[in-house]
């Protein structure tokens, strides 16, 4: 397993991503790319948020995702309690006609009624650095 990485990287007014864990920085077509994001909330979020991770190329076209509410939809934003940490684990399969190359892992979180993405800095996104597809 790979190794906790700090970010506390917030998003909109009430989440932050504590932290992350990727399994692999190396990855074969065909392979499911797994990752766990720590968020922690500064109050119970007032609608719901999904969220979303996508493998980016060197075009930043989506190869590979994984949407969805966290923890494979069983907590959901509204039900989280200021200050508990949740482990929010996803699996991207990586299509076995993906080239070899370097993908970028980009992150989100979206309103479920709406779609809208939720600020982080001064993008709606967050790079988490880049998986080798060999």
């Amino acid at each position: 397993r790979g190794t906790p990485q700090t970010i506390g990287a917030k998003f909109g007014t009430e989440i932050m991503l504590i932290d992350y864990q990727l399994d692999a920085r190396d990855a074969r077509a065909g392979d499911v790319l797994t990752l766990t994001l720590n968020w922690q909330a500064s109050q119970t979020p007032s609608v719901r948020f999904k969220v979303f991770v996508h493998l980016l190329d060197a075009n930043s076209q989506v190869v590979a995702q994984r949407d969805g509410e966290p923890v494979s939809d069983t907590r959901i934003t509204t039900m989280w309690r200021a200050g508990e940490t949740i482990a929010d684990n996803y699996g991207v399969f990586i299509d076995p006609g993906t080239l070899p190359g370097e993908y970028r892992i980009e992150i989100g979180m979206y309103r479920a009624d709406n779609g809208m993405r939720l600020r982080v800095g001064d993008a709606d996104h967050l790079i988490l650095g880049t998986v080798t597809v060999k």
